[in-house]
This record gives C-alpha cells, structure tokens and sequence, in this order.
C-alpha cells in the first residue's frame, strides 16, 4: 500500500472545505432518492453561495460583449451570429433562476437563519441553474471567439 499526500490533501480538504464534487456527490444522491443529510445541503447550498456571484458578473461581461458584437459577427460569421442569438435566451433563463436562489439565500440569512435554504431540492435547482447558466455563457463566449471563415479564392481574371 502507498501512501500519496495530494490525495490524503484532498481528503482532508474535502473535510474543511466544501468543493464541487461534494456538491455534485449531494446533488445526485437527492436526485436519485438515497437522499442527504441536513448538513451536506447547508454545506452544498454555502458552496452555491460563493459561486453565484462569479457566474452571474460572467453572465454580465458576456452579455455585453455579444450585444455590442453581434451586428459585426452576423458579417463576418453568420453560424456564430446565430449561436449567440440561440444561446441569448438561455443565459437570460439560467442567470434569472441562478438570481432568484440567491435571493433566496439571502432572505435565509436575513431572517437570521437558514430555514429557508435547508431544502434539498433548491439544492438541485441551485445547482441546475449554476450548471446552465455556465454551459450558456460558454456558448455565447465559444461563438464570440470563432474565428471568422476564410474567405473563398477570388478567380484569376483571364
């Protein structure tokens, strides 16, 4: 038997510290009815907490850009034009879910304790939402970044 420190690292990191696999560990026990503890939803729901902001200043930036970018792609690339139209409501969807659970988070903590943020399936739902909300984003941000298509030869003249 081997003993390796990243791993005992890891373990004892998981420990302290909530990471997204243990979010992801809770999440699908929840969703496959083994269910969780109150403890594991406070901890993937704190977890939640943090990352929000993150995604949703992505959402912002990424918004943004492709506003005042899509007039020049539809020009240069009309497939990523079309992506970034696609994937607008997407983003707009998952980020307007993602704001509401934090705002659910909030009026939790605001009252002065977290009764409101115990529930096992606004765990799901949270974490439903980060996950979309990313995929989205990234989506918009991959048609942002395509490069435009080489232009055909122009014919020789004869």
């Amino acid at each position: 038997m081997s003993f390796s420190f990243s791993g005992a690292f890891t373990g004892l990191e998981s420990f302290f510290v909530t990471v997204e696999s243990d979010v992801i560990k809770t999440v699908a026990n929840i969703q496959t009815g083994a269910g969780a503890a109150l403890h594991e939803i406070q901890a993937g729901i704190n977890w939640l907490a943090g990352e929000i902001p993150a995604a949703l200043a992505g959402v912002q930036q990424i918004a943004a850009v492709a506003t005042a970018l899509t007039p020049e792609v539809a020009l240069v690339s009309p497939p990523a034009a079309a992506a970034i139209t696609e994937a607008a409501p997407l983003v707009a969807a998952a980020s307007a879910t993602l704001s509401a659970f934090a705002a659910k988070i909030q009026a939790g903590n605001a009252a002065g304790g977290n009764a409101v943020v115990t529930d096992a399936q606004a765990l799901v739902a949270g974490y439903n939402a980060l996950k979309s909300t990313q995929a989205a984003t990234a989506k918009v941000a991959a048609a942002i970044a395509t490069p435009a298509p080489a232009a055909a030869p122009v014919p020789a003249a004869a």
